[in-house]
């Protein structure tokens, strides 16, 4: 499962956790295929409920790759961990920059592919082991 931490870093506020087996980025938008919409991207800041998130997290080894609206898919990415930051998501340990959320388009830029999609789609993999939150 992928867990989702938002956060507020060197803020003491809770983070949100949300257990999900796929995450799709659609835009500006974090959803899953179960539950509908997750968070959504506004103002530099991820909207979930009624809070507001600088960060978003995912602590587990993911595949990641991009889809587009007539249905091309990229190649798939594996990755140890990823974070959203500013509409960057970015791998932690090294701070590369893996895709970019363009304004005003809300298309996702692929640093990977150096072009634009619509679809971000986010899995654990087999190696991601399960976590209690």
């Amino acid at each position: 499962m992928v867990v989702l931490v938002f956060e507020n870093p060197g803020i003491r506020c809770p983070s949100r956790f949300s257990r999900i087996a796929a995450i799709h980025i659609v835009r500006d938008t974090i959803t899953c295929p179960q539950n509908g919409l997750v968070a959504r991207f506004a103002g530099r800041r991820w909207e979930l409920k009624s809070e507001e998130f600088l960060v978003v997290r995912i602590d587990v080894a993911v595949m990641l790759h991009f889809e587009s609206a007539d249905g091309e898919k990229s190649a798939q990415a594996a990755y140890p961990a990823l974070r959203i930051v500013d509409g960057v998501i970015l791998v932690p340990s090294s701070d590369e920059p893996v895709a970019m959320l363009v304004t005003p388009s809300k298309l996702w830029y692929s640093y990977l592919s150096d072009r634009e999609w619509e679809t971000i789609i986010i899995e654990a993999t087999a190696e991601s082991p399960p976590i209690d939150v």
